[in-house]
């Protein structure tokens, strides 16, 4: 959804062609990391322990694993 979110932003950034606008995609990305994405995680975390653990990591692990691979030729 955040993603989402920002590749709207971004567009809406490179429709307007302003400079500042550009620098508010930062502003958007810290601000959401800082008090929406930390929150959620610390009460999933709360609510869910071990087990989100287990799964966010995995998903970590997943999304690295992925970017290392080689693309077949």
């Amino acid at each position: 959804m955040y993603g989402g979110i920002l590749l709207a932003l971004t567009g809406l950034a490179i429709y307007l062609a302003h400079p500042l606008s550009f620098l508010l995609l930062l502003a958007f990305v810290a601000y959401m990391n800082r008090f929406q994405i930390s929150p959620e995680e610390r009460v999933l975390t709360a609510k869910f322990g071990n087990e989100y653990e287990h799964t966010s990591r995995a998903y970590e692990d997943d999304c690295e694993a992925s970017s290392l691979a080689q693309p077949i030729v």
